[in-house]
């Protein structure tokens, strides 16, 4: 968890130095916001957890995948946390350039679906001998999202705020 909070704030960071290499004018100002509301969302739904608990290994349960899929599954979780980080600096630093190219149109929507897979299969991991339906279902809400963000990684003419826009509705909806 302390790993996943260096890389959300490496995120923050970088929508700072893409500001810092722009100038100030609305649009930048509306992608800087969208930047830090995207950050922070992914934020919450990772420290959203239902049950609260990290998963360990029991002593009677030899032969459970669980504790080690939540150990593992943190890394590409990482890896698309510090995704989002590259991509939001982009984007940032892309506004008023129309459209967004495509490889940082779907690094931007790649890392987030990405996050929001991995964070599903914690979830699931994270469900203990008793399964509760909203454990369930918030693993199932995560991986919900992933679709729509293809759908607007599939967006040829796309303007960067659009992308933004795209990508922090489907966390806030997710959310």
């Amino acid at each position: 968890g302390l790993f996943v909070i260096l890389v959300l704030g490496e995120s923050l960071a970088a929508v700072v130095s893409g500001l810092s290499h722009i100038g100030w004018s609305t649009s930048s100002l509306i992608a800087t916001i969208l930047g830090v509301l995207l950050a922070t969302l992914l934020w919450w739904l990772y420290f959203d957890n239902a049950e609260g608990s990290v998963v360990r290994r029991r002593s009677v349960e030899r032969r459970t995948w669980r504790p080690t899929g939540w150990i593992y599954t943190h890394l590409p979780l990482a890896a698309a946390l510090a995704i989002v980080g590259v991509a939001l600096d982009q984007a940032i630093l892309s506004v008023g350039e129309e459209p967004m190219l495509t490889a940082q149109r779907w690094l931007l929507v790649g890392g987030v679906a990405l996050a929001l897979v991995c964070m599903a299969v914690i979830q699931i991991a994270s469900i203990g001998q008793s399964p509760q339906p909203v454990n369930r279902a918030i693993a199932i809400n995560r991986l919900a999202g992933v679709p729509f963000l293809v759908l607007i990684g599939l967006l040829v003419q796309a303007d960067p705020l659009w992308v933004l826009v795209g990508a922090t509705g489907v966390l806030a909806a997710v959310l």
